[in-house]
């Protein structure tokens, strides 16, 4: 929602604000695409997919007669950054250094694949023996349900459920804390993983989603079915997840095995009938 109303805010009003839904036609979209001059394609199309379902609503309300076609700009397939498993195991180690919650977190991240805002949220009632269950997200000081609307279940890896018992305390119901007894927003969490970055001796790095792409990648070199990454990720779109699928040389692999296994198993069933 803020997303949409900073879209709105800064870039729709400015240039059609004064303008009766029925009065935008392609004249008015062109001013509209000369106002994104400069901006980049990725903001370009989130403004104009914006523009187009209020218009595309519109139509369906009967508001409008007819809904102008507008142009979507290629937005390139930008490269998401991961830590390979040599680094990984590095940062987990420099993570371990920095202490108990800093490793929890950094866990969380990349072997539950948990967003930033969910791992704020995160409870110590959420936390079973065999699992983390995702329930909630918090946002700029208002929690909600997660990005997808949906909650999940992540299996603990070991070391993941040995964090987590390393980590307990009785502060409040929040699974993670600082040291000092406040609370953990995001800039804690940047801080703490630009920390075991640091003391794992790699460079540093405050982007908290690169945790979540090591997770998904992982599981997609290690041929995790593309199903069960949409799954233990909570992508609402099957899409996000085949973004990582072209690491999967793995599954790849297998698939070959298993159809010259078939082809196998019937020379021998012709054999057979001879």
């Amino acid at each position: 929602m803020a997303a949409k109303e900073t879209i709105l805010r800064l870039h729709l009003y400015p240039s059609l604000g004064r303008l009766r839904l029925n009065e935008i036609g392609d004249l008015q979209i062109q001013r509209l695409k000369r106002h994104l001059d400069g901006k980049s394609a990725k903001t370009k199309a989130c403004v104009l997919a914006q523009l187009e379902t209020i218009l595309k609503t519109a139509e369906r309300w009967d508001e409008i007669t007819k809904a102008p076609h507008i142009d979507l700009p290629q937005v390139p397939d930008v490269g998401m950054s991961f830590y390979d498993f040599e680094e990984w195991e590095t940062l987990v180690e420099g993570a371990r250094r920095a202490g108990p919650m800093v490793l929890c977190a950094v866990l969380l991240g990349g072997e539950a694949g948990l967003r930033r805002g969910e791992l704020v949220a995160l409870e110590r009632s959420d936390v079973g023996r065999v699992s983390v269950h995702v329930l909630r997200s918090e946002w700029e000081g208002h929690t909600g349900s997660t990005k997808g609307g949906k909650s999940r279940t992540v299996p603990l890896t070991p070391r993941l459920l040995a964090a987590l018992d390393a980590a307990r305390h009785l502060r409040g119901k929040r699974l993670l804390w600082q040291a000092n007894g406040h609370k953990v927003g995001v800039p804690t969490l940047q801080s703490w993983l630009e920390t075991a970055c640091r003391r794992a001796g790699l460079p540093e790095s405050r982007n908290l989603n690169k945790l979540r792409h090591t997770f998904c990648s992982h599981l997609a070199m290690l041929g995790a079915p593309v199903k069960t990454i949409q799954e233990l990720a909570g992508h609402a779109d099957l899409k996000t997840t085949m973004r990582y699928m072209h690491l999967s040389q793995g599954s790849k692999d297998a698939a070959i095995a298993l159809l010259a296994r078939g082809a196998g198993v019937e020379q021998q069933s012709n054999r057979g009938r001879k």
